[in-house]
């Protein structure tokens, strides 16, 4: 149990008058900061709310101090920092004249505070992972943590412990300032962003290095730049390790953890091994309050990645600080567009800097957009920078609508496999017109039968990328040899730089489940209902049989299971699929699937 945290910041001391509300019905904590002004200033009072889910709280620390006049604090620690939110006075329910908070409406926010006292940005909060709560009523406290105790999650733990509390000031940003003149400069890329990875994870292992002497900060910084020269893939690995401690909220001692972890992976770590078609590409998460480095991943190829180097690319993915999808938290705010422009927006202008590489925009996916996503290139090597990228991948300027061009360069980021070389100019690639008919009673445009069909010889033989064709091909067993017939509608734009026919699926057999529009145009085509009422019984009955008999558990799990695990060679040799803790969670995770559906 830690008996020490450090103050980052105090919030009676910034002119705020505060008020705590446990609202156990809805599972949330509401911190309303009143602000209170200068005297000489002249704006407008204003409230503003951080709010936490009890959700996000993992641990409970309470110490109750001795003594009369002294305070109990309560330490709440949290996966994700609290949200802020800003009263709007334009949208406020005129009820009455009453101030009382819950009348009036509340917009996300990026800062808080005037001038006249001190101004908080979102940024200043983002590494701290701890709450810390102070009452003077100690009744007050057990009438609080009772029903708070009930209400979080099962996992959340309660304990009482002395704690001592520490201020470390502007000590923080000195040690970052440290880091960066005489660190980041002589370390490799991969060691640099696995060392940003750790700081941006929380103010751990910045506030640990903050209370050290000075003697022992610049022996821990020798010891780093020791380790770098030794062997920088086995500081890295030691790094993410750390990383992921911290985010899982463990008390690492930076000073003790780092050295056992390199000796540990310099006499056992291999490089990892990435298997044809993929790669390992760096991953960023931002929010509004920092943003997260996070460990390499495997993503399958695309053409961009075939043709470019990947280790200067990096995936990025836009959060709110509760990790939700931005959309959801901006739907209804007042001033959306300069929010988002304030996260999103100036990010993508600006980049990031990882060592001597600067990440900037590139373009994004389809998958990418709807995750909120994009990904962004470093100028590598061979001087390849994401303008020279963006005129390789086609040409885009015959498309004014912006989402329609965002969409047609994420084709150059579809995850393919790359088959064969078809010459763009040549006997091979043949047009033919697309099959019309008909008009569409408002826009009075012809109908499209084949939109996106194409056609392949069977020597060539599948949905496809093709410069800039995107699409399905079928086989025509009527072509004589090596033939790509491909239709207008199939253009999407000009690309001369790519004569890869690149697929994205082959056609197989599937496993699909029904639903409700097909089973409605199956009745209407003379299916009778108990039809599928006797598929449905049946599954139910198959699924609920899987609990307890062995032969149904063989079938449930061979046939919704979708796992590489040799079930029949175990029945064979005499395990038992229902008895098994593991098993027979899948079974109940098959289960709750089915009755879902």
């Amino acid at each position: 149990m830690p008996e020490n945290f450090v103050v980052h910041s105090r919030s009676e001391a910034s002119g705020f008058a505060l008020k705590c509300v446990f609202k156990h019905d809805e599972k949330v904590l509401q911190v309303s900061l009143d602000l209170k002004h200068h005297e000489i200033c002249r704006r407008m009072p204003n409230t503003y709310r951080l709010v936490i889910a009890y959700d996000s709280i993992h641990r409970v620390l309470i110490d109750d101090c001795e003594g009369s006049e002294s305070t109990t604090d309560i330490f709440l620690y949290v996966r994700t920092i609290p949200l802020l939110y800003k009263r709007n006075e334009q949208r406020t329910v005129v009820l009455s004249k009453s101030t009382h908070p819950e009348l009036h409406f509340f917009d996300r926010a990026l800062e808080f505070g005037c001038g006249c006292h001190s101004i908080w940005h979102a940024k200043d909060l983002g590494g701290n992972a701890v709450v810390k709560l102070s009452f003077r009523n100690k009744l007050k406290v057990r009438q609080i943590i009772g029903p708070l105790s009930r209400r979080c999650n099962g996992g959340t733990r309660f304990q009482h412990s002395a704690v001592t509390t520490r201020s470390v000031g502007s000590s923080l940003k000195d040690v970052q300032r440290l880091l960066d003149s005489q660190v980041m400069p002589h370390l490799g890329y991969s060691c640099c962003y696995a060392l940003k990875a750790v700081l941006q994870q929380g103010n751990d292992a910045a506030a640990q290095m903050a209370m050290w002497p000075d003697n022992e900060r610049e022996e821990f910084v020798h010891s780093i730049l020791e380790f770098a020269h030794e062997n920088e893939e086995a500081l890295e690995q030691a790094l993410f390790i750390i990383r992921d401690a911290i985010e899982k909220s463990n008390v690492v001692t930076l000073h003790a953890a780092l050295p056992e972890l390199f000796h540990q992976f310099r006499k056992v770590h291999s490089s990892d091994i990435v298997p044809a078609g993929s790669y390992l590409i760096r991953r960023l998460f931002v929010t509004p309050s920092r943003v997260f480095f996070l460990p390499p991943l495997l993503f399958r190829e695309n053409r961009v990645l075939r043709r470019f180097n990947p280790e200067y690319a990096m995936r990025v993915t836009f959060r709110d600080d509760n990790l939700q999808q931005l959309s959801r938290s901006l739907m209804f705010h007042r001033r959306r567009d300069e929010m988002v422009d304030a996260i999103v927006g100036k990010f993508l202008r600006e980049g990031v800097a990882v060592g001597n590489r600067r990440f900037k925009f590139l373009a994004t996916s389809c998958s990418q957009l709807r995750d909120h996503g994009a990904w962004l290139y470093a100028e590598d090597s061979l001087g390849n920078t994401v303008d020279l990228i963006r005129t390789w991948m086609g040409d885009f300027s015959g498309i004014p609508n912006i989402a329609k061009k965002m969409a047609r360069m994420g084709q150059c980021f579809s995850s393919t496999m790359e088959t064969l070389k078809v010459p763009l100019k040549g006997d091979i690639v043949q047009m033919t017109p697309d099959i019309v008919g008909g008009r569409h009673p408002v826009s009075a445009k012809e109908f499209s039968f084949s939109d996106g069909i194409g056609m392949i010889s069977a020597s060539l033989m599948e949905k496809i990328r093709y410069a800039g064709y995107k699409g399905m091909l079928c086989l025509n067993p009527c072509l004589q040899g090596d033939k790509l017939v491909l239709r207008p509608s199939m253009r999407k734009f000009d690309c001369s730089s790519s004569d890869n026919l690149e697929l994205v699926k082959v056609s197989a057999p599937r496993l699909v489940c029904l639903n409700r529009p097909l089973i409605t145009i199956l009745e209407q085509l003379g299916v009778p209902s108990r039809v599928f009422l006797c598929l449905q019984q049946s599954t139910v009955l198959q699924c609920t049989d899987a609990l307890v008999c062995e032969t149904t558990a063989l079938q449930v799990l061979s046939g919704f299971g979708g796992t590489s695990l040799p079930f029949a060679e175990l029945v064979r040799g005499g395990f038992c699929l229902t008895r098994d803790p593991f098993v027979r969670s899948l079974l109940y995770a098959v289960y709750k699937n089915t009755m879902g559906k």
